[in-house]
């Protein structure tokens, strides 16, 4: 018969709570050893796919490609301010910094081959949020812009009462600050993170806490009506400085593909009945000032008097971003789509902006 080893006895003995306690620790890292080579070998999306490595030359490596970060601190190559050709500065969030097809492939990149007269200046998320007004202004006055183009992702709409510091959106930023670093680094903690993020979409809220305000027009009216009035208040800015503001509205992509809206419904994505149709562009636009230039990017992939068939046509994935990464993604362009919003900014002339 086998008997006990009377050293394990002895340490038990001995020392109960930490023999117990290392005991616990081995089964528990044996299991997450185990876990984390399971899911390696059995997710079906990059676990960095949004993160990056960082590489030599202040360039960040990412599986759909490179960005360069300047010594500003900016998505782009250096910045010349000795060269006098008119500045365009291409402002927004992960879309205009290049998230889903990166650099070289980017809307502003794509008008910079065929602009040259203009020095291309791609700022992407800016240190200050866009109705950050003074602050936003104010950092983007060093660099002596003529003209700015604002990609306007709709999530960028958020909540009135930011002061309210609610609940998700306080856990979200903690989350952000402490222990995110694992996202890329850790397959059970991204497993864990994507089941939990992808069910607070199911319940409507954003990547950062927030109700998502954009997919629920109908309900939020007065919340778009804030967010339109602080742009107005950023173009009224420009306008002082004699810098010209446009905006390009940037679609979902559920709006303009038949296919992606039935696949985001069936995995419990809600929004009202008006979303699709363009409502929350549609609020946009009726509260924006009469005199700044804006371009709807939804007519990019749409044809004007086909709406049916367009959308039928594009496929999910086609032009967005789509089970690449960890997260439900219906607002990152790929390089095909980037290339579709490019061409249709340079065929309507927008912002001075043609070929």
């Amino acid at each position: 018969m086998h008997k006990p080893n009377k050293g394990w006895l002895e340490l038990f003995r001995t020392y109960p709570l930490a023999t117990i306690l290392g005991v616990n620790a081995i089964i528990i890292f044996t299991f997450t050893l185990l876990g984390e080579a399971i899911l390696r070998a059995t997710l079906p999306y990059r676990i960095d796919y949004y993160t990056g490595v960082t590489a030599p030359n202040r360039t960040i490596q990412y599986p759909f490609g490179t960005i360069t970060i300047n010594r500003y601190g900016y998505p782009d190559t250096e910045f010349d301010l000795t060269d006098m050709r008119p500045r365009i500065g291409y402002v927004g969030d992960s879309v205009t910094y290049g998230i889903g097809a990166g650099q070289g492939f980017r809307v502003s990149d794509l008008i910079e081959n065929c602009m040259s007269i203009y020095q291309h200046m791609t700022f992407g998320m800016v240190k200050h949020d866009i109705t950050d007004i003074d602050r936003f202004v104010e950092e983007l006055r060093p660099f002596s812009l003529k003209t700015v183009v604002y990609l306007m992702n709709l999530n960028d709409i958020l909540p009135d009462q930011r002061n309210d510091t609610p609940l998700l959106p306080t856990v979200a930023a903690l989350v952000r600050e402490t222990v995110d670093s694992m996202r890329s680094k850790s397959y059970i903690y991204n497993y864990f993170r994507t089941r939990i993020k992808e069910g607070l979409m199911r319940h409507g809220y954003g990547h950062n806490g927030y109700e998502a305000i954009e997919l629920f027009p109908s309900n939020n009216d007065p919340s778009i009506r804030s967010f339109v009035t602080r742009i107005n208040a950023v173009a009224e800015k420009f306008q002082k400085q004699e810098i010209k503001f446009c905006i390009v509205m940037l679609p979902y992509e559920m709006q303009i593909s038949k296919s992606a809206e039935e696949v985001y419904k069936s995995l419990g994505i809600r929004w009202d009945e008006t979303f699709l149709d363009r409502g929350t562009q549609k609020r946009i636009l009726n509260y924006l000032r009469s005199d700044i230039e804006v371009l709807d990017g939804y007519y990019a992939f749409i044809g004007p008097n086909d709406t049916v068939r367009s959308r039928s046509m594009n496929k999910i994935g086609q032009y967005f971003v789509y089970d690449k990464g960890d997260k439900l993604d219906w607002n990152h362009p790929n390089r095909i789509g980037h290339q579709y919003l490019a061409t249709y900014i340079l065929k309507e002339r927008f912002c001075g902006l043609g070929i």
